[in-house]
């Protein structure tokens, strides 16, 4: 049975549970009911009145609920019910109190995403510099000799470096796409990549979750209070799914300069950017969702 993510995104919108559908009203007027079974998870932007009866139905029917507002790095997600058997935690605790297993771990997730960028750039510029292409070839073998998580990550951050260096050729003038920031962004191509890969550390987060691990503690992305740093491990492994994703929309103008608030202070969403954005969202769930649990089984995490 297929489901669908569902989105709240009207002012003055009023959510609760009527016989095991989720009831939606804009204004006191009934807009829709959506039965539970059928809802994968629920994204809601703005403020909305949500009555108690949703979040209790939503966990017993495994419905995530992610919160938005107009920052993309501004997401909170209520997770559904987690694995019962805590063997699998006890595990990762294990791994991640042995330094050794832990490098291994981190190596390969480092590796992997290294391994699909490489393959990204040839798929989507041919012409890619070929110094750029070795350059990264050659940190990428030095990764397998890497003997702590900082030296990793000190080749991570150079590598990314060289992969945007290339990745924003891609893009038209018009969007502004120099390099990769964020907190804020600066241009249309930041703001959609941000919205993305926040969106999937969500879901990584949530499968995580569901299979019972501890998002909290990662391998690669050190220990950080408040941060589901297991989440932006799993992460790193589908980022290529977003830059893919991204560089299709605005290769083929799917958005456009009215889809944006572009200021001195950064750039975010409009109301139409948003629309556009959460109707990739579905798509973007089921293309990583799979390789999310496939590369946490080659990591013999489940």
């Amino acid at each position: 049975m297929e489901k669908h993510i569902v989105y709240i995104d009207k002012a003055n919108s009023s959510l609760s549970y009527e016989k095991n559908n989720l009831r939606v009203e804009v204004d006191g007027k009934l807009v829709k009911r959506v039965p539970l079974t059928l809802i994968d998870s629920l994204i809601v932007y703005g403020n909305a009145e949500i009555h108690s009866s949703i979040f209790h139905h939503c966990a017993q029917n495994d419905v995530s609920i992610t919160f938005c507002k107009a920052n993309s790095e501004d997401l909170q997600m209520m997770l559904p019910k987690s694995h019962n058997d805590v063997k699998t935690k006890l595990r990762q605790y294990a791994i991640y109190n042995d330094d050794n297993a832990r490098l291994i771990i981190a190596k390969s997730m480092l590796k992997m995403k290294i391994d699909q960028q490489l393959a990204l750039l040839n798929r989507l510029c041919p012409t890619t510099s070929k110094n750029t292409t070795a350059e990264i070839g050659a940190l990428s073998s030095n990764i397998m000799n890497s003997t702590s998580i900082s030296q990793l990550m000190g080749y991570e951050g150079i590598i990314a470096r060289y992969y945007f260096s290339e990745f924003t050729k891609l893009f038209a003038h018009k969007w502004g796409f120099k390099k990769r920031n964020k907190f804020p962004a600066k241009d249309p191509v930041n703001v959609v990549l941000s919205y993305f890969y926040t969106i999937i550390t969500k879901q990584c987060s949530m499968i995580a979750h569901a299979r019972g691990l501890d998002t909290r503690i990662g391998f690669l992305h050190e220990v950080h209070f408040g941060r589901d740093s297991f989440a932006c491990d799993l992460v790193e492994g589908v980022r290529f799914i977003v830059d893919e994703l991204v560089y299709d929309l605005f290769q083929n103008e799917y958005f456009n300069l009215d889809d944006f608030n572009i200021t001195d202070n950064g750039c975010l969403l409009t109301k139409s950017g948003r629309v556009k954005i959460f109707s990739q969202v579905s798509l973007l769930k089921l293309q990583s969702r799979k390789i999310i649990q496939e590369n946490l089984a080659l990591l013999g995490l489940i």
